[in-house]
């Protein structure tokens, strides 16, 4: 079955989406979209914020978003995500105050954007490292079996040969460190770059 469509503003769609927010106050989300802004502009403040608080409420009765109970004494609406969230997807609609992003705002995605491209990059240079190893482990492992066959053939070679199979036990253990090194960097690299699917609550 294929997945339902909703669209955002760009507003909550950089926020929920490009951000991965989740876990957030209402009046959070208005600030780290625009920023906290000064009195004087308290009525592009308060308009921005019944602008968000109403998208989010729409979210919340479609079952994507839901509250949070918070007990920290402040009557703030915290919301979280559900796991239909993962679920559906979503498409920005270029709509109300978003358009009053910031310059700032949109570099900020721009580096986003840059940096998952840079760790796009290194995972691929990373894996065909990993690769290359394993194929050369693969081909060291080849060698210590025709030296067996060796020393079973010409006995007479055989301090030669165990010299030379030693030397191909320590290489493949150098590449086996090389490998789980590589590895280790890609999974730590994978960990930063996935979004973690949120547990239900209920």
């Amino acid at each position: 079955m294929s997945s339902q469509t909703v669209w955002l503003p760009t507003a909550l769609y950089t926020a929920l989406i490009r951000w991965q927010m989740d876990d957030f106050t209402a009046i959070g989300f208005v600030n780290a979209i625009f920023g906290d802004k000064a009195e004087s502009q308290i009525r592009q403040r308060r308009y921005r914020y019944t602008f968000i608080y109403r998208h989010l409420i729409k979210l919340v009765n479609q079952g994507l978003l839901k509250r949070k109970h918070v007990d920290d004494g402040k009557r703030f609406s915290h919301f979280i995500r559900t796991p239909q969230f993962d679920d559906v997807h979503f498409k920005e609609e270029f709509i109300g105050p978003e358009a009053l992003m910031s310059e700032q705002d949109k570099e900020k995605d721009k580096e986003i954007e840059r940096v998952k491209n840079e760790f796009e990059s290194i995972k691929s240079k990373l894996g065909t490292r990993a690769q290359h190893y394993r194929q050369t482990l693969q081909m060291n492992d080849l060698k210590l079996a025709e030296y067996n066959e060796l020393r079973s053939d010409f006995p007479l070679l055989a301090p030669i040969i165990d010299k030379a199979v030693s030397d191909a036990v320590e290489e493949s253990r150098k590449i086996k460190g090389k490998i789980a090194a590589v590895e280790r960097i890609l999974t730590v690299i994978w960990m930063i770059t996935t979004p973690k699917k949120r547990e239900s609550n209920l």
